[in-house]
């Protein structure tokens, strides 16, 4: 549960690694794991949603650039996606991902 919060808020290798380990080991035991990723998933995913309306607000944006990975040019076309379909550009993103060229070295 740890690894699926740090991973929505600050830490970047995704728990499915941990999870997969724990999975080939004991399957039981992978479900389990899977189960706390979510749910630790889920409460860092609240707590930064709380956290950009209460606390970063507008300076949000320029947080998000210090991430590794994270380029204007995709929020840029994320926030068109959003505007455009809403919830949908979600799903619409799962499957195409990011394909614009990086305008620095990626």
């Amino acid at each position: 549960m740890i690894w699926g919060l740090a991973e929505s808020t600050i830490f970047f290798i995704v728990p499915d690694v941990g999870v997969a380990f724990v999975a080939l080991v004991s399957p039981r035991d992978g479900l389990k794991a899977a189960v706390a990723a979510i749910i630790g998933a889920l409460v860092g995913g609240t707590i930064l949603f709380v956290a950009v309306h209460l606390w970063l607000g507008p300076h949000a944006l320029q947080y998000l650039l210090f991430l590794p990975g994270i380029h204007s040019s995709a929020l840029t076309l994320a926030s068109a996606r959003i505007s455009d379909l809403g919830a949908g550009a979600l799903l619409i993103a799962a499957f195409q991902g990011f394909r614009t060229r990086c305008t620095r070295r990626c």
